[in-house]
């Protein structure tokens, strides 16, 4: 939770603290937002709205952070409980670093016919 709220503070216009947190699509929405308002300030001045909507949408994320933080966390022990699980059933190593809750949940149900 430190870490987060460490990023959110020196990065979170930029998103830096839902990217920590997995969260790839918002954060790189902000990050998008904050870059297209800083070049486009100058020269039509939208960008002081787009600035705007991300500083509130950041002031926002500040009571967020605790909920993302604990559904970051269950999401990697559900990980971790059914990597350990086709561990023990299966009879040979199988890498699932590239899978998916879904695959993994399909390939524990096949194992255990």
């Amino acid at each position: 939770m430190g870490v987060a709220y460490l990023l959110w503070g020196f990065f979170g216009l930029l998103g830096a603290h839902r990217l920590y947190l997995e969260k790839r699509k918002s954060g790189l929405a902000m990050l998008a937002l904050t870059v297209l308002g800083l070049f486009t300030t100058p020269i039509i001045g939208l960008g002081t709205v787009l600035l705007a909507a991300v500083a509130v949408w950041a002031l926002i994320d500040a009571f967020l952070i605790p909920g993302m933080v604990r559904a970051h966390k269950r999401e990697a022990e559900q990980g971790l409980r059914m990597d350990s699980t086709i561990a023990g059933l299966a009879e040979m190593p199988v890498d699932t670093s590239n899978w998916s809750a879904a695959e993994k949940e399909r390939f524990i149900a096949a194992l255990k016919r």
